[in-house]
């Protein structure tokens, strides 16, 4: 029997022809984020894609609000431009909404281990 299978039934393993199909069916986002193993993978998911996605958005964003104040001879960002960059960062981090992707456990069924139990 493979590791993935919870479940020993031919007939189990002949419906659910993807490894993890069976948690789509077995278990609903709330079920993930219940299980404190399943809600901190969720929770790192999050936190990755936050900062390989939106970081660098923010960093430009930021960098274009610093030329036009060299430009203007203004300063309100200029003295501390990575502190002013990493406070957005992290201000907008803990004010964005998390979107969970159970994807990674379809993929994976062993990181729902817990979960199952």
């Amino acid at each position: 029997m493979s590791k993935n299978i919870i479940f020993e039934d031919e007939d189990f393993n002949e419906y659910y022809s993807e490894s993890g199909e069976y948690l789509k069916e077995m278990f609903k986002l709330q079920d993930f984020l219940n299980c404190k193993e399943t809600n901190e993978i969720l929770r790192k998911q999050h936190e990755e894609n936050y900062y390989k996605n939106f970081e660098p958005k923010i960093i430009d964003f930021m960098d274009n609000l610093i030329n036009i104040e060299r430009s203007e001879d203004t300063s309100v960002f200029i003295k501390n431009d990575a502190r002013c960059k990493g406070e957005l960062i992290n201000l907008l981090f803990h004010h964005i909404k998390q979107k969970n992707d159970l994807t990674i456990f379809y993929k994976n069924p062993e990181l729902a281990e817990k979960l199952k139990q």
